[in-house]
């Protein structure tokens, strides 16, 4: 793993600095560090921005996975596409293009990853054919969702195959040009599909001209997903409550605040999206984030408690998500609070459907069973209860 992490890295910016004339993910050579052998039984790899890195669990280094992690690098450094909704899926869109521009053997993406990873299936994504693995191909099978930052991975399928059209129709090097230049000089943090669209006919323009058999190819390959130009998704209703609660305006100490929300965000994206468990509760989350935002942003005292609780497992989380979980116990005062914040948070529903899953959770998992435990402890017992 270290070897193919090593050497895939070096890959993915040879393929930046010879076809794009890029020096390194930021274009001013920056160092490309990565972590291996990340977490036990991790199937899953990211860039972590904070630590100008990438980290990936075992078996995951393959090249195009490594490409893949490397390209949300360049994202960031260049157009900087904010990870939700459409945003969110053309960032993942994008690496899952160049991580197939630098693999380019074919339009699958984790193909070479652990089999007891991909359960059962050939890999995780396939360009050519996103359905294949449970994405959209087309705008009329979009997914409304609030989680995974509302589907980020699940509707990249749809500019994933504008691309696949895109490159059959005129060539690889010339879509992975127009791309990258579509990514890089147009594109914004808050770019649309339907920005996109626009940003890659630009691009297409200004490299082949707008009478040109590449203009009518990439105008095309964007038509047959359903992005005529006039498109857009429905909008999400999903607020996120921990963000809401602690960046509410009356919440005094905003870099803190901050700082737990990045944490939360690695807990949803390391701990959460890994395991049947962790997924359970990111999908109930989600599915009462909207109400539990309006009970707490209406009771002061909740609020508070809600706050307070959210710094109090902070330092166990991140110990927890560093692989050193065995390090912090959790207090019988924090299960003691996690347990009065839910009991009122179910009275202030009165017998609603947030009420009713607080209630059944918790005769389903024994909180004041985990006081005393390490937090590597407790996320075993919670996932094997």
């Amino acid at each position: 793993d270290c070897d193919n992490a090593h050497d895939f890295a070096g890959a993915t910016y040879d393929y930046y600095r010879n076809t794009h004339g890029r020096d390194s993910y930021d274009g001013r050579g920056a160092t490309m560090i990565s972590t291996v052998h990340y977490g036990r039984s991790y199937c899953n790899a990211f860039w972590t921005s904070d630590r100008g890195q990438t980290v990936y669990g075992d078996g995951f280094p393959v090249k195009d996975v490594v490409a893949h992690e490397w390209t949300h690098a360049v994202t960031q450094h260049s157009a900087n596409l904010e990870y939700r909704w459409q945003s969110g899926a053309l960032n993942e869109s994008f690496s899952d293009i160049f991580g197939a521009m630098v693999d380019r053997d074919d339009w699958l993406m984790g193909e070479g990853l652990p089999p007891n990873c991909l359960g059962g299936r050939e890999a995780i994504r396939d360009l050519s054919n996103p359905p294949r693995f449970g994405q959209p191909d087309h705008t009329s099978d979009w997914v409304s969702t609030c989680s995974d930052n509302e589907g980020v991975h699940t509707n990249s399928g749809i500019p994933n195959k504008a691309y696949y059209n895109i490159a059959t129709a005129i060539g690889k090097d010339k879509a992975e040009r127009i791309f990258y230049r579509t990514l890089v000089i147009y594109l914004q943090s808050t770019s649309s599909l339907k920005d996109a669209r626009a940003a890659a006919l630009r691009s297409t323009q200004d490299l082949y001209g707008s009478n040109s058999t590449e203009y009518n190819a990439v105008r095309d390959g964007f038509n047959a997903v359903g992005l005529d130009g006039v498109w857009q998704p429905p909008p999400n209703d999903c607020v996120c409550a921990a963000r809401t609660t602690l960046l509410e305006k009356a919440y005094p100490d905003r870099l803190a605040a901050l700082q737990v929300v990045t944490t939360l965000s690695r807990t949803r994206d390391q701990l959460l999206n890994t395991t049947s468990a962790g997924q359970h509760y990111r999908t109930l989350y989600y599915r009462h984030t909207g109400r539990i935002t309006y009970l707490v942003l209406r009771d002061a005292e909740l609020r508070a408690m809600g706050q307070r609780i959210l710094h109090e497992v902070t330092p166990g989380l991140n110990q927890l998500l560093d692989g050193k979980g065995e390090q912090t116990l959790i207090t019988h005062e924090v299960v003691t609070e996690v347990t009065i914040f839910l009991k009122r948070l179910a009275e202030a529903d009165k017998g609603g459907p947030l009420a009713q899953a607080i209630e059944q959770e918790m005769k389903r998992v024994d909180l004041q069973g985990l006081a005393g435990m390490t937090f590597e402890e407790a996320w075993k017992r919670i996932n094997n209860p």
